[in-house]
């Protein structure tokens, strides 16, 4: 956002599907996720939407290495204070019926 707010990056929306955008990003996050099982549900139809696929694919690309980041140190915790239960979750929502991502430990 403050790349965007600066005007060092230009914002080029173009119509996509969100399942591809966020396959990719799952795709390009593997080194991270890789111990984790990342489950995607689309709501049907993934009508086309207008982003900028590289600007979002990195904000998901982010979002999906952070959560992976966390998981790892919340399964360390656990592990650490003998299988104390500790969780995370997330659902990303928008106004439009388009997909709740979640990553699981």
């Amino acid at each position: 956002m403050a790349e965007i707010d600066a005007n060092v990056v230009q914002v080029r929306a173009e119509p996509h599907h969100i399942r591809t955008l966020l396959d990719q990003a799952v795709e390009n996050s593997q080194a991270a996720l890789a111990n984790h099982r990342v489950v995607i549900a689309i709501e049907e139809p993934d009508d086309p939407a207008w982003f900028d696929p590289h600007l979002l694919g990195r904000v998901f690309r982010h979002l999906l290495e952070n959560a992976a980041r966390i998981l790892r140190r919340a399964a360390a915790s656990r592990s650490a204070a003998g299988g104390l239960e500790t969780g995370w979750s997330s659902a990303w929502k928008t106004t439009a019926p388009v997909s709740t991502p979640s990553i699981c430990p």
